[in-house]
């Protein structure tokens, strides 16, 4: 038999409740390891718009007449954004 089959329901129970706990402890770090890289990457994201929008207006491709006119759209969306 099993170790886990020769324990009592009570002492299976508290097993369960543990292992639980611990599972619910693990998600709970990665959760907060998760939030903090979003903030991270969120600021970083925030910083480079921030980059770009200062650049635009010096940019000569932005002025070009071969440029994407969606890429200068995207770029005055996320200008107006920041």
């Amino acid at each position: 038999m099993s170790d886990s089959s020769c324990r009592s329901p009570e002492k299976k129970s508290q097993s369960n409740v543990s292992e639980g706990c611990e599972t619910c402890e693990l998600l709970e770090q990665r959760n907060r390891k998760l939030r903090r890289e979003v903030d991270s990457l969120s600021e970083e994201q925030r910083h480079l718009s921030e980059t770009l929008c200062a650049h635009e207006p010096l940019c000569p491709m932005m002025h070009c007449s071969l440029s994407s006119s969606s890429l200068q759209t995207d770029t005055m969306t996320a200008c107006r954004t920041f």
